[in-house]
């Protein structure tokens, strides 16, 4: 039975509530190989990753990714960098990770509908 027909959310709160948590498991996913007793056993990361939020500072994407961002620096022992690179309905930021070196240590983080496609997983 879907939620919204239960009576107890209006549609908003429900649509509200998918999109978060859809959110959250976008940004999480990708660090369930980074934490995993292999990925730590070749001693990733040995410097500072960076996050890139293609997306202006100060939104609900900039604050979960430096949320998400402090707390894998503490279980990694390294600084994770969150840039923000909002511009261009996000093609600067994405511009700036295609650009980059590809060593695994600069990560893109969108919550657009394809950000599943979007999101590079760490090694």
């Amino acid at each position: 039975m879907p939620i919204a027909s239960r009576g107890t959310s209006s549609g908003e709160e429900v649509m509200t509530t998918r999109i978060l948590s859809a959110l959250a498991l976008v940004l999480l996913l990708p660090f369930a190989a980074a934490v995993s007793p292999q990925a730590r056993a070749q001693s990733y990361p040995a410097k500072a990753v960076r996050f890139v939020v293609p997306l202006p500072a100060g939104g609900a994407t900039d604050v979960i990714a430096r949320a998400v961002s402090q707390r894998l620096s503490e279980m990694w022992g390294q600084q994770i960098i969150v840039e923000n690179k909002g511009g261009a309905n996000t093609q600067i930021g994405a511009e700036a990770v295609a650009k980059s070196a590809p060593d695994g240590y600069i990560a893109p983080r969108d919550v657009g509908s394809d950000a599943c496609c979007q999101s590079v997983p760490l090694p």
